[in-house]
């Protein structure tokens, strides 16, 4: 079976969400979380919001790739 081609942009894409979401758990369950809440609100705002998008982007982008995989193990 031939390797898939490679797409730059998806792959860019799903490196900053994966580093988004890595920040979003930092900001909310890390031991500092309550000091960076009152020196930058606006930050921790912004990680609330994105951060929990970053996931939903993460799964639509990966969802293909892993079908795929799973299909091709099964020989369809």
């Amino acid at each position: 079976m031939a390797p898939a081609p490679c797409l730059p942009g998806v792959d860019a894409l799903k490196g900053l969400a994966c580093v988004l979401i890595g920040w979003h758990h930092l900001a909310f369950y890390g031991p500092m979380s309550d000091v960076v809440h009152r020196a930058a609100p606006w930050l921790m705002n912004w990680l609330y919001t994105y951060g929990r998008m970053a996931k939903r982007c993460t799964a639509a982008l990966n969802h293909p790739a892993l079908a795929g995989a799973r299909c091709s193990s099964l020989g369809w």
